[in-house]
């Protein structure tokens, strides 16, 4: 099977003119509106025509056919109950700082982490009956036990 070769024309135009072309044929088209959920502008776009009835555009859920007024600095448009309104562009909420943690804090949690290693560690001297060295890894928990405690 043979591919026919694609032509430009204004009856068979490439893809990237196709738009171009019907962005300057005002004639035969309709601009549309595309809005968010908020109304506020997405993008422009054209309608299709109707292949039933000359003449009448199909205009898809979230666009309209009514063109958004500029919108001055600071501003923006938004499309409520039929109609654009402007709206003052909301400031973004700047969060503040998490507080740094104190050296009391921190040593704490390296404590904890300590702790929490000397107990990995004591679980094979304790299956081996290493008794020298659970008493000298409970020695070094105690010491730790007793500087988180003053802290």
């Amino acid at each position: 099977m043979a591919l026919m070769e694609r032509r430009e024309s204004p009856a068979n135009p490439a893809p990237a003119t196709l738009l171009f072309w019907l962005a300057s044929n005002t004639e035969d088209t309709m601009r549309i509106f595309h809005i968010d959920p908020n109304g506020k502008l997405i993008a422009e776009g054209v309608a299709d025509e109707s292949p039933m009835e000359a003449g009448v555009y199909h205009i898809p859920a979230g666009a309209t056919d009514i063109g958004p007024p500029t919108a001055p600095a600071g501003m923006e448009a938004v499309f409520n109950a039929g109609a654009w309104s402007l709206q003052a562009i909301p400031q973004p909420v700047i969060e503040p700082a998490a507080p740094q943690p104190t050296a009391a804090q921190l040593r704490r949690a390296e404590i904890l982490a300590e702790l929490a290693l000397i107990d990995t560690k004591s679980v094979r001297p304790l299956r081996e009956g290493d008794a020298a060295r659970v008493a000298t890894l409970n020695a070094q928990a105690a010491a730790l036990r007793v500087e988180l405690a003053a802290l």
